[in-house]
């Protein structure tokens, strides 16, 4: 027993010593340990060497995440392999620095000194609206010329109204662009015709022009001609409803005595009740009280005109109205009261975007302009606690006034819309005014501008805006690659800018997908009462409603019945917003 006893002990002895030694080989001959990765430095965008604005972007993308980077001006963001550097950098040669941990690099562009003027048409053998155009004389011509303010680069094409290319030779050389007649493309007669043009000046500034115009009957001796039309404010955009109606009269003018008679409808064909008459040479409508016209309408002129022979002139005439409301307050537009149709059920309709439907909406005022960097410097100024560096991480993402340098926004866009605010901090600026957000019906009336059934708050002039001929009306596409001046491009019927395109906005409502299937007919609003919302702000944690597309989106999503939605902290480089208040405050 003994000897069995003294057998397991050095067994185990044995088995003990063992252990040891493959503690020792483990610890001492274990796998290795993992080597450092160095970090090197990819691709650059835009390439060095090239020209960016002073207020662009820089993307810098590493083969690994590449930690901590720092550079010599700009501010930078680093996100996964990317390192995203921001003006504004000074005009001139700028040599940036990238330093990261494993290296460091330079890297040269050039930037330009900011120049915001378009090139603008001063002059041409075409104006926009032109009616009754003698085809005849401009075949003789054998061209069409339209003149800039400065020397210019691109193209110009001549067009039918529905964009087809009519076959014209364009050139643009210095200040002129001109299209040239190319034989069997003779312009024919009672035709509308639209010369679209796209240039950019030296400084990189595009423009797109677009001017339409319509050729006269086919010369007949034997009718009478329609001299002339005095038809009061005709602008860019259409004819100002305020001149109209102080002139009370319109007029056209014969080459001969006429008999016959003159109306005014709307487009729909509803009489509008001026009285017309015909006298000797001219054809007169005159406004009968109570029976002005309004802003944002479409409205047709119709003659049917003989001479004493019985030679007969027979036309139409459609013009578009606007202007309208007066200014009120800190430039704010008054909306009247009234029903309009709210949604879409076109072949572009998001689900949510249904069911159209009637709502009336009190009178209200509403900013003719967004918001703009200068006007929410002043508030960040006055409310401390509303400053970038003071600003409660509850009421933002983290990247509030991430373009902004301290309290100052980037240099030569004060009268650009603020932008990376969030709806809070919409929602406190608002207050701080003694207004509020506007409502989602609000907003959609405003920006229909008093037109039924559109598109866009102007009316449909395509079946698809995201050609060409659209650009000139909106900030939208990335066309221009950030946001412009507000009221850059011409407002809609109620006077008011940008409600498509430049920045998204902030409404007052929750944000539901379901809404326009169980809202209000009268002024509704999702989510609460009107006052609660506004009063209760900073403890709303729900989704909150965007409208109008931004300078990014393309043109499905700046439609006047597109909805978007956002939590409320989320701060973004395409969203801002405008404010609103009761016509009854």
């Amino acid at each position: 027993m003994k000897r069995y006893l003294r057998f397991l002990g050095i067994i185990l002895i044995c088995v003990f010593a063992f252990s040891l030694v493959g503690c020792f080989l483990r610890r001492d001959h274990g796998e290795d340990e993992p080597e450092d990765v160095t970090v090197a430095l990819v691709s650059v965008n835009p390439a060095p060497g090239s020209t960016i604005p002073v207020n662009g972007f820089i993307t810098v993308t590493f083969d690994n995440p590449p930690g901590v980077v720092t550079v010599s001006t700009g501010i930078v963001n680093v996100v996964g392999k990317n390192a995203v550097i921001a003006g504004p950098f000074t005009p001139g040669q700028l040599n940036l620095t990238i330093t990261w941990a494993d290296g460091r690099q330079v890297i040269t562009y050039t930037i330009p000194v900011p120049d915001a003027e378009i090139p603008k048409v001063i002059e041409g053998t075409i104006s926009d609206g032109d009616i009754d155009v003698d085809a005849a004389a401009i075949n003789t011509a054998g061209s069409i010329e339209i003149t800039f303010n400065e020397d210019v680069k691109g193209n110009i094409e001549l067009q039918t109204e529905t964009g087809v290319d009519v076959g014209w030779i364009g050139s643009v050389e210095k200040k002129t662009a001109t299209l040239e007649l190319v034989r069997g493309k003779e312009l024919s007669h009672e035709t509308t015709y639209v010369i679209v043009a796209r240039v950019l000046n030296d400084a990189g500034n595009r423009a797109n022009i677009r001017l339409t115009f319509v050729t006269g009957s086919a010369p007949d001796r034997e009718s009478p001609a329609l001299e002339n039309i005095i038809l009061p404010g005709r602008g860019p955009a259409g004819y100002d409803v305020e001149e109209i109606n102080n002139a009370a009269k319109i007029e056209l003018r014969f080459s001969e005595e006429v008999e016959g008679n003159i109306t005014l409808q709307t487009e729909t064909g509803a009489d509008v009740g001026w009285i017309g008459k015909v006298d000797g040479r001219l054809a007169t409508l005159e406004l009968v009280r109570g029976k002005e016209l309004s802003a944002g309408t479409t409205y047709i002129i119709t003659w049917r005109v003989s001479d004493a022979a019985g030679n007969e002139n027979r036309k139409q005439l459609h013009f578009v109205t606007i202007g309208g409301p007066p200014v009120l307050l800190d430039k704010m537009v008054l909306i009247p009261a009234g029903e309009f149709k709210m949604g879409s059920d076109d072949a572009k309709a998001e689900p949510h975007e249904k069911p159209v439907h009637t709502v009336r909406i009190d009178a209200f005022y509403i900013d003719a302009y967004e918001v703009t960097n200068a006007e929410y410097k002043e508030f960040v100024l006055a409310k401390p606690e509303w400053r970038k560096d003071r600003i409660q991480g509850r009421f933002h993402d983290g990247d509030y006034l991430f373009h902004w340098r301290g309290n100052d926004y980037p240099v030569g866009q004060e009268d650009h819309p603020v932008i990376h605010v969030s709806w809070y901090a919409a929602m406190a600026y608002a207050k701080w005014v003694d207004k509020r957000l506007p409502t989602e019906a609000e907003w959609e009336k405003a920006a229909r501008g008093g037109l039924s059934g559109q598109l866009y708050p102007w009316r449909n002039i395509g079946e698809n805006i995201g050609k060409e001929f659209g650009a000139h009306m909106a900030n939208y596409n990335n066309r221009i690659g950030g946001t412009t001046l507000v009221g850059s491009y011409s407002a809609n019927g109620y006077g008011l800018y940008d409600m498509a395109g430049n920045v998204a906005e902030w409404c007052l409502d929750e944000w539901d997908r379901g809404f326009y299937a169980i809202s209000s007919r009268n002024n509704p609003i999702s989510g609460g009462p009107l006052v609660d919302i506004v009063n209760n702000f900073p403890n709303v944690r729900d989704a909150r409603t965007i409208r109008g597309g931004s300078w990014f989106a393309p043109a499905d999503d700046i439609r006047v019945a597109f909805r978007a939605w956002a939590v409320p902290l989320k701060t973004s480089a395409y969203v801002g917003f405008r404010c609103a208040t009761n016509a009854n405050r």
